[in-house]
């Protein structure tokens, strides 16, 4: 399960460093006047069209990691709490294990015990 998670990462880094460098190419933030836009005569730029359509595609990229990185702490999440799980049950193995221990010692005791007397009424 640690390989999947590290193998998830690892691909999480590489899809950000794409969707960076996708961004870097960005220099400078595109605005368009309203004035200058009403004067030219037909349909915007290739530029701004392409600089759009970028954006759009790192918005869809961010939305796609933020959802695996919700899906992957859910994951997280799971995984402690079956780490709890058994975290509890061995503490109550140990717990029966001690208690095994302390009867089995009290009843080694009591036969010491009585070999004792036993011993001590013969002579």
């Amino acid at each position: 399960m640690k390989t999947l998670l590290l193998v998830i990462a690892f691909a999480l880094f590489a899809y950000a460093a794409s969707a960076q460098k996708d961004s870097a190419r960005i220099t400078k933030p595109v605005t368009i006047n309203k004035n200058v836009s009403s004067k030219i005569a037909g349909p915007a730029s290739p530029q701004v069209n392409s600089v759009g359509t970028t954006m759009n595609q790192i918005d869809l990229k961010l939305k796609e990691l933020e959802a695996l990185i919700d899906k992957l702490k859910s994951q997280k999440d799971a995984l402690s709490d079956m780490s709890q799980d058994d975290q509890l049950r061995l503490q109550q193995f140990m717990d029966r294990r001690s208690k095994m221990e302390t009867t089995l010692s009290n009843i080694m005791k009591k036969f010491s015990e009585t070999a004792s007397s036993i011993t001590q009424n013969i002579k």
